[in-house]
């Protein structure tokens, strides 16, 4: 059993290692290389951020620190995992450096990537939450006819 964070994006980077593909230098691959943790052959990854996307939700983690944004309406949330598993405590006025400073690693990152292609409203806020469940209901009415 490992403790060590990871996540989705170490998927084809693994599968790669696994297959004994070459991955070309010019290719940058989001994730790392999980086979040797896997293998037993490591317990610990190289220190790395994990970076998450989806339409306005975000976050970064780098250690025990994670900067969270719920939705487009909510100021990021600012965690310590080793503290507070859950994610229940915004400690962003007490470490405004390191809100800042994981604010500025996840801006950094996001510039790197392609923008989102869609805009999922469930997650802007209440009036398009709202917008989004009665256009639903819409459609539900006229797949029904």
């Amino acid at each position: 059993m490992s403790t060590e964070p990871v996540i989705q994006l170490g998927v084809l980077p693994t599968a790669l290692a696994a297959a004994g593909a070459e991955v070309r230098s010019e290719r940058q691959l989001d994730g790392v290389n999980l086979l040797p943790l896997l293998e037993g052959k490591t317990d610990k990854l190289a220190p790395r951020e994990l970076y998450f996307r989806f339409g306005v939700q975000h976050a970064v983690r780098s250690g025990d620190w994670k900067l969270v944004k719920a939705g487009v309406d909510l100021e990021p949330m600012l965690v310590n995992l080793a503290e507070d598993r859950g994610e229940q405590n915004d400690l962003s006025t007490k470490f405004p450096d390191k809100k800042q400073e994981l604010q500025a690693l996840f801006d950094r990152w996001n510039s790197s990537m392609q923008p989102p292609r869609w805009d999922d409203r469930r997650w802007n806020g209440e009036e398009s939450r709202t917008a989004a469940k009665q256009q639903k209901k819409k459609w539900k009415r006229a797949d029904a006819k």
